[in-house]
C-alpha cells in the first residue's frame, strides 16, 4: 500500500490583511502520485502549495512523509519538497544556468564533486545540459522553466510541486513541458488552468474554491463532470 506523501487535516489561512485563503482544507497524496490542484483565480491553490514547504506557516497538521513542519524539521522538509514557482526568474538569479541548478546543492553542503553530478543529472533530466554555460536571463520562457524545475530537481526531492507551469508558454514548449513532466515519476502536486495538462499528467484531481476542496476523485471522472467544473468557472472540452 502506498505511504502517505502529505497529509493535511484542518488547514486554515488568513493574510494579514484579513483575507481568508484556506478554511479546513483536507489533503492526502500518496506517494509516486501526480494530483492536479483546479479551480477559480483566488481560490487558494498557490496560497496551499506554498504551506508544503513552510514557506507560510500555521499551527495546524501538515505532514510531509509523517514528518510535522515544525522549525526542527524544515531543513528535512525542504530537502524533500520542491517548489517551482509560476514565474521563473524567482529561481533564477546567479550568473550561468549551472551556477542556478548548483545553488541548492552548494547550500546543501554537498562536496563539490557532488554538486557537479547533481546538476549535470538535473539539467539532463529536463534536456538542458548544453546551456549550463549561457546565462538564464537569456533563455526563453520554455527554456527558463525547464530550468527552474532542473534547480529543484538538482536537489533531489521526493515531491515535485508546480504552481501553473504551462503558463506563458507557446504550444510548442507547452508540449515539451508536459512531455517532461510526464517522464518524471517522483510525486507531483501540480496547481494549474490547464486542464489539458492535468488531463495527460495528473492520476486525481482536487476542485478548490474559496479555500476548501469542494471535490476529489480521479481525474478521468472530476473532468468528466461539466456541471461540477462550470459550477466553480472551469471549463473542458467542447
Amino acid at each position: 500500500m502506498a505511504r502517505n506523501a502529505v497529509e493535511i487535516k484542518d488547514l486554515n489561512y488568513v493574510y494579514p490583511d484579513g483575507t481568508r485563503a484556506l478554511s479546513h482544507l483536507d489533503l492526502h497524496v500518496f506517494e509516486g502520485e501526480a494530483v492536479g490542484l483546479i479551480g477559480p483565480n483566488g481560490a487558494g491553490k498557490s496560497t496551499l502549495l506554498l504551506h508544503l514547504n513552510g514557506i507560510l506557516r500555521t499551527d495546524h497538521q501538515i505532514r510531509i512523509f509523517g514528518l510535522d513542519i515544525t522549525d526542527n524539521n524544515l531543513p528535512m522538509i525542504r530537502s524533500r519538497v520542491g517548489l517551482v514557482f509560476q514565474d521563473p526568474e524567482h529561481q533564477l538569479f546567479m550568473p550561468t544556468v549551472f551556477d542556478d541548478v548548483g545553488f541548492g546543492p552548494v547550500n546543501m553542503g554537498m562536496k563539490k564533486d557532488d554538486v557537479v553530478r547533481s546538476v549535470q543529472s538535473a539539467l539532463e533530466e529536463v534536456d538542458m545540459l548544453s546551456f549550463a554555460e549561457r546565462s538564464s536571463h537569456h533563455l526563453s520562457v520554455g527554456e527558463k522553466k525547464r530550468v527552474a524545475i532542473a534547480t529543484v530537481l538538482s536537489m533531489h526531492p521526493q515531491i515535485l510541486v508546480l504552481d501553473e507551469p504551462s503558463s506563458n508558454l507557446d504550444p510548442k514548449h507547452r508540449r515539451e513541458l508536459i512531455h517532461l513532466l510526464k517522464k518524471l515519476t517522483l510525486t507531483k502536486i501540480i496547481a494549474t488552468h490547464d486542464l489539458d495538462l492535468v488531463s495527460e499528467i495528473c492520476t486525481r484531481v482536487a476542485i478548490l474554491d474559496k479555500g476548501r476542496i469542494v471535490a476529489a476523485g480521479p481525474a478521468s471522472a472530476i473532468l468528466q463532470n461539466k456541471p461540477l467544473l462550470a459550477r466553480h468557472d472551469l471549463d473542458y472540452g467542447a
